[in-house]
């Protein structure tokens, strides 16, 4: 979903598309969600809530019943979206937290926003945060990009504690590679979860 921008234009930095590009856009994403077929969908650089709503109706036959957008810190308005199937029992946004580095101790916020997503499937508890982390271009920040990695293993590792039943997934775009520190930070949430189940 890559600059999925409309054809007017939201914010100074966005960008803008023609009818053409924005109608080829919407019908490539819509079918791979539809091949997909997946209950809750996370997708990264949106621009508005209306775009998703326009995609669920004419892409998707309209099978996601809720619909959700908060807009976040991107200067140039790319958002994290949320299509499901499954309504939401509550969305919290941690846009405005501040947090630090491990490295440099330096103080971030999230480039977009860590959207934490509670949902109720058959009768278990279900977690989702959407992240799209800090991009390597056109100036690179994996300081930034570890700290972002790092609040979100920690907002994982609060829900955890607070109710170790249930499920977690961070799902988006964490502009990184296998093995990279942000990376490890995200998957040591999994492996300490897992160990502890053992």
């Amino acid at each position: 979903t890559r600059n999925f921008f409309d054809t007017l234009k939201d914010t100074p930095d966005g960008d803008v598309l023609t009818k053409a590009q924005y109608t080829k856009k919407r019908q490539t994403i819509g079918g791979v969600i539809a091949d997909l077929a997946a209950d809750i969908v996370i997708l990264c650089e949106i621009e508005n809530k209306n775009i998703l709503v326009d995609l669920n109706k004419t892409e998707l036959g309209g099978a996601y019943t809720s619909i959700e957008l908060i807009s976040g810190n991107d200067q140039r308005g790319i958002d994290v979206g949320l299509l499901s199937k499954i309504k939401p029992d509550s969305i919290v946004s941690h846009k405005d937290e501040f947090f630090q580095s491990s490295e440099t101790k330096a103080s971030y916020q999230y480039s977009r926003d860590c959207l934490e997503v509670h949902f109720t499937v058959n009768g278990r508890k279900l977690v989702v945060l959407g992240v799209h982390f800090k991009a390597k271009e056109p100036t690179d920040s994996p300081d930034k990009r570890l700290a972002e990695a790092e609040h979100t293993r920690a907002i994982a590792d609060a829900i955890s504690k607070k109710d170790p039943g249930t499920a977690i997934l961070i799902l988006g775009d964490l502009n990184d590679v296998p093995g990279s520190p942000p990376l490890k930070a995200v998957v040591v949430v999994f492996a300490s979860r897992a160990r502890s189940r053992a």
